[in-house]
């Protein structure tokens, strides 16, 4: 995963406008684990979990104070979810 981009669904990867409202984005990505990184700049959130990324582990982060929440997330992606309590929309 490129911080900044979001994968496309054939494994590719497209530039988001502005980099993003999260450093890292899931789309349809199942069972990734996000653990024992640093969050230094200040989007909205550090993480962001949609469109069916079930399965996710994500523990051991430290997030800067300017990010609003460490994980957004949408209703398709939280069967399995483990880690924070996720703060808003991906």
């Amino acid at each position: 995963m490129i911080v900044g981009q979001r994968p496309m669904n054939n494994g590719h990867t497209r530039p988001v406008p502005g980099g993003g409202r999260a450093l890292l984005m899931f789309e349809d990505v199942q069972n990734a684990t996000v653990t024992s990184n640093t969050f230094a700049a200040a989007p909205d959130h550090a993480i962001g979990l949609a469109i069916g990324s079930t399965g996710a582990h994500v523990a051991g982060n430290e997030v800067g104070a300017r990010i609003r929440y460490e994980v957004g997330i949408d209703e398709s992606s939280r069967p399995g979810y483990e880690g924070p309590e996720p703060g808003g929309a991906p």
